[in-house]
């Protein structure tokens, strides 16, 4: 099944000085695999290339390019039962992880069809995140002793860039200007979001989770309020702006940012039903409401929203309530969406707790999950 249907969506677009609507005309698609396993999209470029996994019927995930609708398996290297697409650049390069029998998962990259194993010597377990269109690549290593720490490759050449007072840490995203955003953690466990500009490691939240970074410096993740709520939030030149505005909302984390400032995640209410949402122009706007009725009545939730491209398109994960089925979903623009992006600052989000760190990262590490395992539902 690959079932593309169209709809006209208004989008409430806010200026300074006006109110204005604007007619976007948007696709459903869903992402079928190369069997009837489940599918899972992660990354979409400018060009709607789209990479992620295919799951068989054994469970086997298997790295998928989606170009045009037709799902490909990438090559895997010899010996390799597991593989995983994470980033697709704007040249087609494309990183993720491969994973042998024995459990151990080499950082690897896809190029004009080579494959190449690119983890460091001596590593047990890495995982390349993003690639720039430079061909830097960020991700994580860990050798023998389990610890995690964050990496960056120049040229092929792994450099551990974890800061010096860190425990563990992961780099998940990289811009063209080579700003590097992820996580590191100190002694106490607290998980700290983490800037790298020019070699130099800023921690931006004590707290904080961050997944991405575009390239005017925008980041996005979430934070924690002092109630000790998991809210998504931007920091735009050093403001924290949390971007849920809405009643309700328990949890939410923002995986993605374009260069237009329009950002996609996650979203959890009260009664912990997950939603793909999309921050623009002021707005939280859950992604099933641009779903027909028929496609709602078919059973399609569209439950997490992982990138977004520079023209709106946006992939994730949806689930079918009637059949149980888990596959990516593809909604694609077919307009150049502009945005005002006038979210509310705040100029400072409280720190929480240090007991509700793990709480706090729960939505957003399943879908960075979704990116190192075989993947389960958000």
């Amino acid at each position: 099944m690959n079932k593309t249907l169209s709809k006209a969506v208004l989008t409430i677009v806010f200026s300074s000085a006006s109110l204005s609507v604007t007619a976007a005309t948007y696709s459903f698609t869903i992402l079928d695999g190369l069997d009837d396993g489940s599918t899972f999209a992660y990354s979409i470029n400018n060009f709607g290339q789209i990479v992620g996994n295919s799951s068989s019927a054994d469970g086997n995930s298997r790295a998928t390019l989606w170009n045009n609708g037709v799902a490909t398996q990438l090559s895997n290297p010899q010996g390799i039962l597991f593989s995983y697409a994470n980033f697709i650049n704007n040249l087609g390069h494309i990183v993720g992880s491969t994973q042998t029998e024995s459990g151990y998962s080499y950082a690897t990259l896809w190029n004009n069809g080579v494959v190449t194993d690119i983890s460091p010597q001596g590593s047990v377990f890495s995982n390349a995140y993003s690639i720039n269109d430079l061909g830097q690549i960020v991700g994580n290593s860990a050798s023998a002793d389990g610890n995690s720490r964050a990496m960056v490759w120049n040229n092929g050449v792994a450099t551990d860039i974890s800061p010096q007072d860190s425990v563990f840490s992961n780099a998940y995203s990289i811009n063209d200007l080579g700003h590097i955003v992820g996580n590191s953690a100190s002694a106490d466990g607290n998980s700290r979001a983490t800037l790298w500009n020019n070699g130099l490691a800023t921690v931006i939240s004590s707290q904080g989770t961050v997944n991405a970074i575009n390239n005017s410096g925008q980041i996005v993740g979430s934070t924690q309020t002092e109630s000790g709520y998991s809210y998504a939030t931007l920091w735009n030149d050093g403001v924290a702006t949390q971007l849920t505005n809405q009643q309700g909302i328990v949890f939410s984390n923002a995986a993605s940012i374009n260069d237009l400032g329009q950002i996609v995640g996650v979203s959890l209410s009260e009664d912990f039903m997950a939603r793909a949402v999309l921050w623009d122009n002021g707005l939280e706007i859950d992604l099933n409401s641009f779903l027909s009725a028929s496609e709602q009545s078919e059973g399609w939730v569209l439950t997490y929203a992982v990138d977004i491209n520079d023209s709106g398109s946006i992939v994730g994960g949806a689930i079918n309530t009637v059949s149980n089925v888990e596959r990516g979903f593809l909604l694609q623009s077919a307009i150049q969406p502009q945005s005002a992006f006038l979210l509310q600052q705040v100029s400072q989000i409280p720190e929480p707790d240090s007991s509700a760190t793990l709480l706090a990262g729960l939505v957003v590490m399943g879908i960075m999950a979704r990116r190192r395992n075989k993947a389960k539902a958000v």
